[in-house]
């Protein structure tokens, strides 16, 4: 234990004497420092260095100095600074080739990502017409009498610039005529008709303003009760007057779903949505399936949910007879 002691005493005052000597496989090789043992700690090794050995049988150097033993050096690590280099400069030319600001060896395009499929398009078309009935239901202009102009018609009696102008809104009952047919000889099923108000207010106060006419109408047609929630689906078939027009045999029915279209059989649609208490926006979902497929098509007036206002706000009702101005009676009578 002396003879330790007065090696680390002795160690304070050295360095080592063979810093510049080179190994063949690891570079320089330094030989180790001895340190002095911090006061109150122990005498074993760091982990991953070997102990130190005292020299056999206590030999000592000339001059009466102990011999050291040079640590072994372990085994070599496993990366080198040039190995490791190699691997970065390899890691990085692939991603600069991968984004094109390298260029490829083999003049592959850089990967990128494939866009998601387009959705296939719904095998059947549908043709939508929405011209409100001027013949009784009319429109509801947000005004009193004389506020809005007379209705002025088009050349073919069209109320399209007066309802612009006055800003009226389709009342009592809007008018949506449906027409489906598949788009090849594969068949569709339309299985289902479902109507869904997407907005519902109260019926505004103004002015009831119809045109008195009328032609021979509908001879079956679905009727949709908007007030309620949910809306309320029925069907309604006239066969008098499907003898009158002389329809096709297969509509010679009420309308009962579902339905079978192709590009060589075509189903018409007759929906009138109605309203007397609420002014709502509301629009058609057709359910269909066709070759595994199914899905759900919704029909409204370009983008937009069509629209119907009640009458029980009215404050007056005009009347439009021929090239006559309108003859407004108050509070709808």
């Amino acid at each position: 234990m002396a003879e330790l002691s007065s090696r680390l005493a002795g160690a304070r005052h050295r360095t080592t004497g063979s810093a510049g000597r080179w190994s063949s496989a690891m570079g320089p090789v330094r030989e180790p420092v001895a340190c002095a043992r911090p006061f109150g700690s122990s005498m074993t090794s760091p982990p991953g260095m070997p102990a130190r050995e005292p020299a056999r049988g206590g030999a000592t150097a000339a001059g009466g100095r102990p011999t050291r033993r040079r640590l072994a050096t372990g085994p070599a690590p496993k990366w080198s600074a040039g190995v490791l280099a190699a691997v970065l400069a390899t890691a990085l030319t692939a991603w600069l080739t991968q984004w094109g600001i390298v260029p490829n060896g083999d003049r592959t395009p850089p990967s990128t990502t494939t866009p998601a499929t387009p959705p296939a398009a719904i095998p059947f078309t549908v043709a939508v017409s929405h011209v409100q009935d001027p013949c009784g239901a009319g429109w509801l202009v947000p005004k009193a009498p004389g506020a809005f102009p007379d209705p002025v018609l088009g050349p073919n009696g069209e109320w399209t610039n007066w309802v612009r102008q006055a800003g009226a809104i389709p009342a009592k009952t809007g008018a949506v005529l449906l027409t489906l047919q598949g788009r090849s000889t594969a068949e569709v099923t339309i299985t289902r008709m479902n109507v869904r108000v997407t907005e519902r207010r109260p019926a505004p106060r103004g002015t009831h303003v119809y045109e008195v006419c009328g032609d021979i109408g509908a001879f079956r047609w679905v009727s949709v009760s908007l007030d309620a929630n949910p809306p309320r689906l029925r069907t309604d078939y006239e066969p008098s007057i499907a003898d009158i027009v002389q329809a096709p045999p297969q509509e010679m029915r009420p309308i009962r779903f579902p339905y079978r279209i192709s590009i060589s059989d075509a189903e018409t649609f007759s929906v009138f949505g109605q309203a007397e208490r609420c002014d709502c926006s509301w629009q058609l979902e057709l359910s269909w399936s066709s070759e595994g497929r199914t899905g759900t098509y919704v029909v409204d007036a370009d983008g937009r949910p069509f629209r119907t206002a009640g009458l029980n706000n009215v404050v007056a009702t005009c009347v439009k007879i021929g090239e006559e101005p309108l003859r407004c009676t108050p509070n709808g009578r």
